[in-house]
């Protein structure tokens, strides 16, 4: 049941895009951008590359579900839009041999919603609300360098300078907004993004947490340059809470189907 619930809701995220269209990059395009943003473009994106309107991936890794709790492997694959942003992303992990656990994250329509299941049956959270919606969109722009002429610009996403090394992204859709700083190295790659406008259950309840994201080893997808390792991190005053490492196995864009 759960897995054709999926099933259902990634047709229907495919559904909702704009699809396909003969719009392609140019260098031009960049002119009036933050120097590093420039440099990342021209990086990871070839001249007359077709824009992504849909991007897909699986990912192996490691996660774990608090602090002081052990890593657990997990494997997960993840669907994307770009127009409109949205995205489905499933992952299971085996804390012990007979028993899973199945995590659903959605951005859909500019709703956000964590559903994690035991067995892929017995609901254990089902996150919903402003913040969770808030939070989704900042997962959506923090994953945009899988799909990466998202961010050249448009009518959901721009720019504002910082400094040769550093730009602010400034992303909006459905009445919700975010911002993040992403920063970049001599080569033009991304390697980090930083923001304060995610949200963190503590306790049953939202709590607005500062949120890092680390990216490395870029592979090139089709002529696509995108990384291929990500940590995330939760700042916290006693420090930092890395939860979460993946690496991607395998992934392309403009492909609007199921694995």
């Amino acid at each position: 049941m759960f897995g054709r619930r999926l099933s259902d809701e990634v047709r229907a995220l495919f559904s909702s895009s704009t699809g396909l269209s003969d719009k392609v990059f140019s260098r031009d395009q960049v002119k009036g951008l933050p120097a590093p943003v420039q440099r990342y473009l021209q990086y990871c994106l070839k001249e007359g590359q077709r824009y992504i309107a849909f991007a897909r991936l699986k990912h192996g890794g490691s996660f774990r579900m608090g602090e002081g709790k052990k890593w657990l492997p997990i494997v997960g694959e993840e669907y994307f839009t770009t127009d409109p942003p949205g995205f489905i992303w499933r992952g299971r992990v085996k804390p012990f041999p007979v028993i899973w656990i199945t995590g659903r994250d959605r951005y859909y329509q500019g709703k956000g919603n964590m559903l994690i299941k035991l067995f892929s049956l017995v609901t254990v959270a089902d996150s919903k609300g402003e913040e969770m919606d808030q939070s989704s969109l900042v997962r959506w722009v923090a994953e945009a360098p899988w799909f990466p002429t998202a961010l050249i610009g448009s009518r959901y996403l721009g720019w504002e300078p910082v400094d040769d090394s550093s730009a602010k992204v400034v992303a909006s859709y459905e009445g919700i907004g975010c911002s993040a700083v992403f920063r970049f190295n001599a080569q033009g790659q991304i390697t980090q993004l930083s923001t304060q406008d995610r949200f963190r259950d503590v306790d049953g309840r939202p709590v607005r947490t500062g949120w890092t994201g680390y990216y490395r080893q870029y592979r090139d997808w089709n002529g696509v340059k995108v990384p291929t390792e990500v940590e995330v991190v939760w700042n916290l005053p006693g420090g930092d809470f890395s939860y979460a490492r993946f690496q991607v196995t395998e992934g392309d864009h403009n492909n609007p189907s199921k694995y």
